[in-house]
């Protein structure tokens, strides 16, 4: 963890490893229909799942992006069904894997 001063306030950055939060994953997210009950990424993501630090609404291909950090990609698997493959207004999703941060 790294306390930092920026224009008067203190952040804390914390280190995902540090807390058992090894590897850190965006997913891509792409919905069948536009669904306004679902249609912003935090009602998906961060609010569903504490694993998921972010919910950025993107422009192009997806809809969203999600942000998620698990301590193994067995713990993102079983996130991955009970997100992705169970909800039925997910056309389908990308994982991208971090490699460096």
């Amino acid at each position: 963890m790294e306390g930092r001063r920026h224009q008067g306030q203190r952040r804390l950055f914390i280190d995902p490893p540090s807390v058992g939060q090894a590897i850190t994953i965006l997913v891509e997210v792409h919905w069948k229909a536009e669904r306004i009950d679902l249609s912003t990424p935090q009602k998906f993501g961060s609010r569903r799942h504490p694993k998921c630090s972010n919910a950025i609404t993107v422009t192009g291909d997806a809809d969203f992006v999600l942000v998620i950090t698990v301590p193994t990609m067995t713990a993102y698997e079983a996130l991955t069904r009970d997100s992705f493959f169970e909800n039925a207004n997910v056309k389908r999703f990308r994982t991208l894997v971090v490699m460096d941060r």
